[in-house]
C-alpha cells in the first residue's frame, strides 16, 4: 500500500491539482494525507480533480486560527 503525505500549503490552487493527480496516478497511491489545506470548505469537484476517480472517500478538518487544516483521501475498494 502506498501512502502520500504532503504539506500542501493551500489546496485550492488549480496548477497543484495537475501535479498531484499525476503523482497519485504514477505512484499508485492508495491513501493521501494533506496538511495545511487552508480551506474552510472542500467541494467534491476539488477532490475529484485531485484524486481523479470517483471511487474514493475522504475526511477533513478545516483550518482554525493558526492550524492549517488537514485532508485525508483514500480509495474505497482498497479497504473492502
Amino acid at each position: 500500500m502506498k501512502v502520500l503525505s504532503l504539506n500542501i500549503r493551500g489546496i485550492q490552487d488549480r496548477p497543484k491539482h495537475a501535479k498531484l493527480w499525476s503523482l497519485i496516478r504514477v505512484e499508485g497511491v492508495v491513501m493521501c494525507f494533506f496538511q495545511k489545506t487552508k480551506c474552510s470548505m472542500l467541494f467534491d469537484d476539488i477532490l475529484k480533480s485531485l484524486w481523479g476517480v470517483t471511487n474514493f472517500d475522504w475526511m477533513a478538518r478545516s483550518f482554525v486560527g493558526q492550524s492549517g487544516g488537514i485532508l485525508c483521501l483514500w480509495k474505497k475498494r482498497w479497504w473492502r
